[in-house]
C-alpha cells in the first residue's frame, strides 16, 4: 500500500481549510477597510437624530466617535492582522502545491500576483468605494461588530500605540493626543469645493464668506462718513426736518449744535408725523423732539456693535474718531449688509458705487477697499486705507488732479473727478505692461 498521501487524503482537507480561512480573512479585511471610511464619513448630525429616535446602533457609533483615533488604530491593527494571516496561509498553500506537483518558481510568482491584485481590488478599493456611497447605512449596520472589535483588540492596540510612542520619543518626536484644530482657510476651501460640486449655492457661499470676514471688521469699515451724513442744525425748524425726511427717506436724522463734531441727538420721523396736526407745525423748533443718541468709537469691533445694538434695541449710532470728533454714523442695516449683502426697498434709488464698461471699472472714491478687491480679484497692500480714494491718497501722499493716474498691483487707477479735495470717481483697468513701482504717478494716457 502506498503511504504517499493522495488526492483524497487528509492534506486535501487541510488545503481546503486554509482556503476557507483565507476567504474569511479577505472578507474581514474588506469590512475593516470599508468601515474606516464609513464611520469617519458618517454625518454626526444624522447620527444624533437617530439616537434621539432611540436607534441603539447610532448611540454606539457616537460613543465610538468620541475617540476617533482609537477606532482608526483598532481598524488598522485588525486589517493588518487579517492581511498577514491571509498572506502567510496563501504562501503556505502555494509552497505545498509546488512541492507536491513539482511546479516551477513561476507558480509562486503568479500566485503572489493573484493575491496582491485581490487584496488591492477586493479588500481596499471596492469596499472603500462601496461604503463611501452610503456611510451611515454601513456604519450603523456594523456598529455592534465594530464595538466588539474594539473590545477584543484593546490589549494589542494599547501595546502597539504605546510602543510607537516610545520609539518616536527616542528620536525626539512627541505624539499629541488632541486633534489639530480646523483653520478658517480649510473651512473656506471646503465651502468652495461644495459650491463646485453643486452642494452649496453661490449666494450661500458668499454669505458664509461674509460671516468669516464679519469678525475682522471694525465700525469704520461700514460707517457712512461724516461728509455723506444728512444732519440738521439744532436751530432748524420742523419744516426743515420734514423736508429732509422726505428728500432722504431716512427715519432718523442726526442733530448737531455748533458744528457736526457736536452731535446733540436724533430726530425720529415718526415723532415729526405725530406733530403734523399741531398748529404752526412748520415753525416749531426741534428741541422738544430731540432724543439721545448712542456714540461708538470707530475702532470698535463690528460684532460687538451688533450685539450691543441688539441688546439695547438701538438701530443707530454716531461714530466718534480718536479726537472725539464725528467720524460718521452707522445703522444696524449697515451692519447686516456686511453679511447678507445690500438691503434695498422699493424706494431705494441709489446709484451703484461701481459699474463695468467694456472691461473698465468706473468706481466712486468712497467704494470700500474690500469690495473693490472682490470686484477685480486683486489683493491690495495694507496701508490703513478703507476706501479706493483713501488708497490713492495713501500711495501718492498728496491730493491728485483730475486726469492723473497711478499704477499698483497690476492695475491702473485714473482719477476722473475730484470735488473739494475728495476723489469722487475713478477709472480702473488692467495694466498692459509691467506694473510700475507702487504709488508712482504717471501722466494721463490719451
Amino acid at each position: 500500500m502506498d503511504d504517499d498521501p493522495g488526492p483524497g487524503s487528509i492534506w486535501v482537507l487541510i488545503i481546503l481549510f486554509k482556503f476557507f480561512i483565507i476567504v474569511i480573512c479577505g472578507y474581514l479585511s474588506a469590512i475593516f477597510s470599508g468601515s474606516e471610511v464609513a464611520i469617519l464619513s458618517a454625518s454626526r448630525i444624522r447620527l444624533l437624530e437617530l439616537k434621539e429616535e432611540g436607534n441603539r446602533a447610532a448611540k454606539i457609533l457616537l460613543d465610538i466617535l468620541k475617540r476617533p483615533s482609537r477606532i482608526v488604530s483598532t481598524l488598522l491593527v485588525a486589517n493588518v492582522t487579517a492581511n498577514v494571516v491571509m498572506v502567510v496561509l496563501w504562501a503556505n498553500v502555494l509552497i505545498v502545491l509546488s512541492d507536491k506537483y513539482g511546479f516551477d518558481s513561476w507558480f509562486l510568482v503568479a500566485g503572489g500576483i493573484v493575491l496582491t491584485t485581490g487584496l488591492i481590488l477586493f479588500c481596499e478599493i471596492l469596499p472603500k468605494n462601496l461604503f463611501h456611497q452610503n456611510p451611515e447605512y454601513h456604519a450603523l449596520k456594523r456598529a455592534g461588530f465594530l464595538k466588539f472589535t474594539i473590545v477584543v483588540s484593546t490589549p494589542v492596540v494599547w501595546l502597539a500605540y504605546n510602543l510607537s510612542k516610545l520609539l518616536l520619543r527616542m528620536v525626539g518626536i512627541t505624539l499629541s493626543s488632541s486633534a489639530a484644530p480646523i483653520s478658517e482657510e480649510e473651512i473656506i476651501d471646503l465651502i468652495e469645493t461644495g459650491e463646485e460640486e453643486g452642494v452649496i449655492q453661490e449666494h450661500e457661499r458668499e454669505m458664509i464668506h461674509s460671516i468669516f470676514e464679519f469678525g475682522d471688521l471694525r465700525v469704520r469699515d461700514v460707517m457712512i462718513p461724516r461728509v455723506d451724513m444728512n444732519a440738521l442744525k439744532h436751530t432748524a425748524k420742523m419744516s426743515d426736518a420734514l423736508k429732509m425726511v422726505v428728500e432722504t427717506g431716512h427715519s432718523r436724522i442726526p442733530v448737531y449744535g455748533k458744528d457736526r463734531d457736536n452731535i446733540v441727538g436724533l430726530i425720529y420721523a415718526k415723532d415729526l408725523l405725530d406733530r403734523l396736526s399741531d398748529e404752526n407745525v412748520n415753525e416749531m423748533p426741534l428741541n422738544d423732539l430731540i432724543r439721545e443718541v448712542e456714540f461708538v468709537p470707530e475702532e470698535m469691533a463690528l460684532s460687538k456693535l451688533f450685539n450691543d445694538m441688539k441688546r439695547k434695541k438701538n438701530h443707530f449710532a454716531i461714530v466718534a474718531d480718536e479726537y472725539g470728533g464725528t467720524a460718521g454714523l452707522v445703522t444696524i442695516e449697515d451692519v447686516l449688509e456686511e453679511i447678507v449683502g445690500e438691503i434695498e426697498d422699493e424706494f431705494d434709488q441709489e446709484e451703484p458705487l461701481a459699474r463695468e464698461e467694456k472691461g473698465v471699472w468706473i468706481v466712486e472714491g468712497k467704494l470700500n477697499l474690500h469690495d473693490l478687491e472682490d470686484l477685480v480679484d486683486v489683493e491690495f497692500p495694507e496701508n490703513g486705507a478703507d476706501t479706493v480714494g483713501g488708497l490713492i491718497y495713501m500711495q501718492l501722499g498728496r491730493i491728485p488732479d483730475e486726469g492723473n493716474q497711478i499704477e499698483m498691483s497690476g492695475l491702473i487707477f485714473k482719477i476722473h473727478k475730484v470735488e473739494n479735495q475728495r476723489i469722487t470717481e475713478i477709472e480702473i483697468r488692467k495694466a498692459r505692461q509691467t506694473p510700475a513701482v507702487k504709488g508712482s504717478l504717471k501722466e494721463p494716457v490719451e
